[in-house]
């Protein structure tokens, strides 16, 4: 009977030990993963004035800046005239290839990277009038 309590006991502590050696374990893996993606993907918010003539052509409105592979570049703007539509290229540098969206001030909006690239982004009138105000980009 006592080999058998002592039995129990070991294995009641052996389990007690595991138990609180996997959470560890598991805290350790996330905060490394945590830092990984901190690494990868830097945040920036741009604010940049915009004065679109009425065109149609596409002006430039930031400066190139480097996006990894899969990542999103949003923004949002208020400019006048209010109904006026804009049209956003997110031109890669790399691929020659762009990605557009269409926006109205005061929405938000997005374009995702396919490449890791240099990028710039573009802007022209939809609506051929002249746009000006201010727009914020983040990466």
């Amino acid at each position: 009977m006592k080999k058998m309590q002592k039995m129990i006991a070991v294995l009641f502590s052996v389990a007690m030990c595991a138990a609180m050696a996997v959470p560890a374990f598991a805290a350790e893996t996330d905060t490394a993963r945590n830092e990984e993606q901190e690494t990868v993907m830097p945040r920036a918010i741009v604010y940049e004035k915009i004065n679109i003539p009425e065109d149609g052509k596409f002006y430039k409105i930031t400066d190139d800046f480097e996006m990894p592979a899969k990542s999103r570049v949003s923004f949002q703007g208020t400019w006048s005239p209010a109904y006026a539509r804009l049209e956003f290229r997110l031109y890669a540098h790399s691929t020659g290839n762009g990605a557009y969206v269409m926006l109205t001030s005061g929405r938000e909006g997005g374009l995702d990277a396919t490449a890791a690239s240099v990028y710039s982004l573009y802007a022209r009138s939809v609506d051929h009038v002249k746009v000006t105000g201010a727009v914020n980009i983040t990466n």
